[in-house]
């Protein structure tokens, strides 16, 4: 009995011992961001880099009334149909062209900017008046490793899309290596000419693989006013993958949007 007793004892001291932080998990780090408590948006600033609590960072709501009424210039995108690797990266979905020269491109303030990739987030990331889409496309386009375009595109119920259709039928609903080609005809993607709102803002995640690059307030955004439409079923397939990978709004801190 005193046997039987003695190891009940050690038992939960065990128990407790482990309990104690004898097998801590290890500590996050930023390779590790995410959208969850632990590792949210909330406390990116923390686990990767300061730049994430910065003055200038997105997304952020865009008040309709507010903007200001500046004949801006039309963006000339050289779009045409590419083939593009599509994947999971555990954050959103991404189709990324991987040749070494770029296929797509914009120009913008008398320089060219190549298209890297594009991804998608849901709910949207920037608000107009208030009111998030379904959906939010990001196109990221390159001039150099500190100067980047993000054209901003809300994705709301409607018909279906067609030209978005070869990624949306193969949709890889978990975790992968870039490995899947679809070809995309990115002309037909936007219109010719598309009216935008535009602000100086920051990427709206961190760079797991480069914290001090998180966040970075390296972008000229360009937030297309007209949407895109998508069917309820194409919007739903997305949603039941990501359905919430998008970052809260972010304090305006006096910058100005035009449009």
């Amino acid at each position: 009995m005193i046997r039987l007793r003695n190891s009940v004892l050690i038992a939960t001291v065990a128990v407790f011992a482990a309990c104690d932080g004898y097998d801590d998990p290890p500590a996050l780090t930023c390779a590790d961001w995410g959208y969850e408590n632990d590792n949210g948006p909330a406390e990116w600033a923390g686990l990767c880099s300061a730049t994430c609590a910065g003055s200038n960072q997105s997304p952020i709501d865009i008040i309709t009334s507010a903007a200001a009424d500046e004949d801006l210039p039309e963006i000339a995108l050289d779009y045409r149909e590419t083939e593009l690797n599509l994947f999971n990266n555990g954050h959103t979905i991404e189709a990324g062209d991987e040749a070494a020269v770029k296929t797509n491109s914009l120009a913008i303030d008398g320089k060219e900017y190549d298209l890297l990739q594009f991804h998608f987030h849901a709910l949207s990331e920037h608000t107009i008046d208030g009111t998030h889409s379904p959906i939010e496309m990001h196109l990221v386009h390159r001039f150099s490793d500190t100067d980047l375009v993000v054209i901003g595109v809300m994705i709301e119920p409607g018909a279906a899309n067609a030209t978005l259709a070869p990624v949306w039928n193969v949709l890889p609903a978990e975790e992968s290596a870039p490995h899947r080609d679809v070809d995309v005809d990115l002309g037909e993607l936007l219109p010719e000419a598309f009216e935008y709102y535009r602000y100086d803002g920051s990427l709206t995640t961190p760079n797991g693989g480069d914290p001090p690059a998180s966040c970075g307030e390296i972008v000229t955004w360009l937030v297309v006013k007209d949407p895109l439409q998508m069917s309820a079923g194409q919007i739903a397939d997305f949603q039941a993958i990501f359905d919430s990978n998008y970052r809260p709004i972010q304090p305006l801190n006096g910058r100005v949007v035009e449009g």
